[in-house]
């Protein structure tokens, strides 16, 4: 499966673009913790799969990633 990797591209590009214009040139802002979670729609038979892929940064406990899922669930729309 050849990755598209302009769709996490664009989703970080947007991210750091949201830090950029909220923290700008402040020297105490630190980005301390990365939650990627990304989802592959696939067939196996003709039959619809989706697989879930995630990965956290580096020192970011589990407990924390969970943390930060929990926090931005009611700002998500869809």
């Amino acid at each position: 499966m050849p990755v598209d990797r302009t769709i996490v591209g664009n989703v970080a590009a947007d991210v750091m673009g949201q830090l950029e214009e909220r923290f700008g040139d402040d020297e105490n802002a630190d980005v301390r913790a990365v939650f990627l979670i990304a989802a592959v729609d696939y067939a196996v038979d003709g039959e619809p799969h989706t697989e879930v892929r995630w990965g956290v940064s580096e020192g970011l406990p589990r407990h924390e990633a969970l943390g930060l899922l929990e926090y931005v669930k009611p700002y998500m729309h869809g």
